[in-house]
């Protein structure tokens, strides 16, 4: 009970929690040149218990921001599933017994697996180098903040994360055609 408690600090998800970000896009998939001032809201709509699992549904987000040219924020939902110590996002499925959020998550990776403390990644067990398609994990300055980067063919993903925080700053470059997005929280 102490421990569940403890995890529900570190990554707050209680209904009508909020986070606010702003940045830059730089590019529009076509274009380098093209730099936009950008701000989301990323805000926890509802959080219920599902069996053993919190689900919460979030509503934007700094990975909802892109450079296409449309009106931010972009309303899209998602769901955040805490399976004991790892945080899933999966898509806005209706999640209300334990045995469809367990499908949900079954062949999923964690996006974050707390505490970060002494922790090298999140999801990767392929023997790439550097590893791809999950998190590594780094240790930042201050106390409880950490940097979580993300590799895959075309998108490199950095998010730094501050226990009892959340998200504080949001980075994506795509490799292929220009976009480039970096928020941070306001």
């Amino acid at each position: 009970m102490i421990a569940a408690l403890l995890l529900a600090t570190l990554f707050p998800l209680a209904e009508g929690t909020r986070w606010l970000y702003a940045g830059t896009t730089r590019g529009d998939y076509h274009r380098a040149d093209v730099v936009r001032q950008v701000q989301t809201t990323m805000r926890v709509l509802s959080r219920k218990q599902v069996g053993r699992f919190e689900v919460a549904v979030v509503e934007g987000g700094p990975d909802t921001v892109s450079c296409e040219q449309v009106a931010e924020p972009r309303w899209i939902l998602t769901v955040i599933v805490r399976d004991g110590a790892r945080y899933y996002e999966v898509p806005n499925d209706e999640l209300s017994t334990e045995a469809a959020v367990a499908k949900a998550i079954d062949d999923a990776t964690p996006f974050l697996e707390l505490p970060l403390r002494g922790r090298k990644s999140i999801g990767c067990e392929q023997a790439d180098h550097p590893p791809m398609y999950c998190w590594t994990v780094e240790a930042l300055p201050k106390r409880g903040a950490y940097r979580l980067v993300y590799r895959s063919n075309p998108t490199l993903e950095t998010m730094e994360f501050e226990e009892g925080v959340g998200i504080t700053r949001w980075q994506s470059v795509h490799h292929g055609s220009p976009c480039e997005v970096d928020l941070r929280l306001h």
